[in-house]
């Protein structure tokens, strides 16, 4: 079956880059394709009506041609802007944070239709609770690694598969939780375990297993935040080299 050249289709804009004087690389997650970088000619003459639209965190609709090597984008038009994310910079750091950790973990052209949909509610999210930005970016952060595979359950033992008691342990080297039993035949003697409040389990879980929405309903005190960023951050950076950009705008705000 002959592949289409031109096709159409949503994005979130994930990353911008210039080349020369005129033309930008742009990056999109789109439900249909997954992560598409396309070059777009001429995009930053002043007369070019396709300009407006290129922010980073924009839902666009796009048009695409497809050389044998290269996604060209022909047109684009803005269906939303996240106005109120990008009012204040905390709120901006939180939202490039979620780009640039999506940018990095996918490859090109493997859609996940579900990790469009969470970005787009997480940042629908963002929009209309932006003081809770902080809060949003870490939980959305978890389900994202859910999705990608790199979280595997806080409620199963990561070896036998049943329901963790209260006695239980976080193995490092193999980022899973294992129940009391598999913690006395599995792990050799060197392996690093650290056992864990079952408050952790249970909030951890809660944020895997309930709709986004929900997570709202979490009690919002410090160390609820700090466990979510914990963890969060242990299996964000399981499988990369170095801290994404983003982290140090974090930290400023």
């Amino acid at each position: 079956m002959r592949e289409k050249r031109s096709v159409s289709t949503r994005g979130i804009i994930l990353r911008i880059r210039n080349l020369g004087e005129q033309d930008r690389f742009i990056t999109f997650y789109t439900p249909d394709y997954g992560k598409i970088t396309c070059l777009a000619k001429g995009v930053r003459k002043i007369s070019s009506r396709r300009a407006g639209h290129i922010e980073l965190m924009n839902r666009v609709k796009i048009e695409l041609w497809k050389s044998r090597h290269q996604w060209y984008l022909t047109q684009c038009s803005s269906e939303e802007n996240f106005k109120e994310i990008k009012r204040k910079m905390p709120s901006i750091a939180s939202g490039i944070f979620i780009l640039e950790a999506i940018d990095r973990l996918t490859m090109e052209e493997h859609p996940l239709p579900e990790l469009f949909d969470i970005l787009n509610k997480s940042l629908q999210l963002m929009e209309f609770y932006s003081e809770d930005h902080a809060w949003i970016r870490e939980i959305i952060l978890i389900k994202l690694l859910k999705i990608l595979g790199y979280i595997n359950s806080f409620k199963h033992c990561g070896t036998c598969r049943e329901k963790l008691p209260e006695q239980h342990a976080y193995w490092e080297e193999t980022f899973n939780v294992l129940c009391e039993s598999c913690l006395q035949k599995k792990p050799p003697m060197q392996a690093r375990l650290e056992r864990l409040d079952f408050s952790v389990l249970k909030l951890m879980n809660f944020i895997l297993e309930h709709p986004l929405e929900n997570t709202l309903m979490i009690n919002k005190r410090l160390q609820h935040k700090e466990n979510i960023e914990q963890w969060g951050r242990r299996f964000l950076y399981k499988n990369l080299s170095h801290q994404l950009k983003s982290e140090e705008a974090l930290r400023l705000y």
